[in-house]
């Protein structure tokens, strides 16, 4: 956790003081880096001011949640093959994403959130 709030004062300005960590969700394997990502969920109560790293960040995209769970918002396809599949999560919203597409790990991370939010829990 102090490494999730670390990072997010370092690419986005956000003081650790502000947040509120309320859980985790599955560790989420980046296939392609071999890495391990460790989604940590957590409450903002107070407004702060987003301070972009460039280094660090490309671009903020803020995204209601709300609005992933509109009709069309969502979907997942099956890639791969008869011997190995895996199920690829999409969110795309005109009017909240413009022309960008989530896909891939942010997608799986958003899509397990949304569904533990839906559910009433976040472990």
């Amino acid at each position: 956790m102090l490494a999730a709030l670390r990072e997010a004062e370092e690419e986005i300005g956000l003081s650790p003081s502000l947040v509120e960590v309320l859980g985790v969700l599955s560790v989420a394997d980046r296939r392609r880096q071999n890495e391990r990502v460790l989604p940590v969920v957590a409450w903002i109560d107070a407004p702060f001011a987003l301070v972009v790293n460039p280094a660090e960040v490309d671009e903020v995209l803020e995204v209601p949640l709300a609005s992933l769970l509109e009709d069309g918002a969502a979907w997942s396809e099956e890639w791969g093959d008869a011997v190995a599949s895996r199920t690829i999560r999409f969110f795309a919203h005109p009017e909240v994403l413009g022309a960008d597409l989530v896909w891939g790990l942010t997608a799986r991370m958003i899509w397990e959130l949304i569904e533990h939010v839906c559910d009433g829990e976040v472990e």
